[in-house]
């Protein structure tokens, strides 16, 4: 298994537990549940650790699968900026001038 999705999924589905009861057992929704399982979206610390608990899940077995994800998202988000910064290079310097101002104006 190499995604933390995929691990709760075999955990609960090993136990016979529908995404539900999951949930119920561990005080968060059932679609949330959903959300973790198809990987849109990590749980907080305090999620992984109930839900650890409630699947019988050692913590230390859980934790480099997330930060594995975790460590993904940074890097695409790198990416993502890095590309960002080349487009806007690449504008007349009027444009970067206007945007840098609109900009500011959101800050405030």
């Amino acid at each position: 298994m190499s995604k933390l999705r995929d691990l709760i999924r075999e955990k609960r589905r090993g136990q016979h537990l529908t995404q539900e009861e999951l949930a119920n057992k561990i005080g968060i929704s059932t679609s949330y549940i959903g959300i973790l399982e198809i990987g849109r979206q990590n749980p907080g610390a305090r999620t992984l650790k109930r839900i650890c608990d409630a699947l019988n899940i050692p913590l230390e077995e859980a934790i480099p699968l997330g930060l594995y994800e975790v460590l993904g998202e940074i890097q695409d988000i790198q990416k993502q900026k890095t590309k960002a910064e080349e487009r806007f290079a690449k504008l007349p310097l009027s444009i970067q001038k206007k945007l840098i101002e609109i900009g500011e104006l959101m800050e405030k």
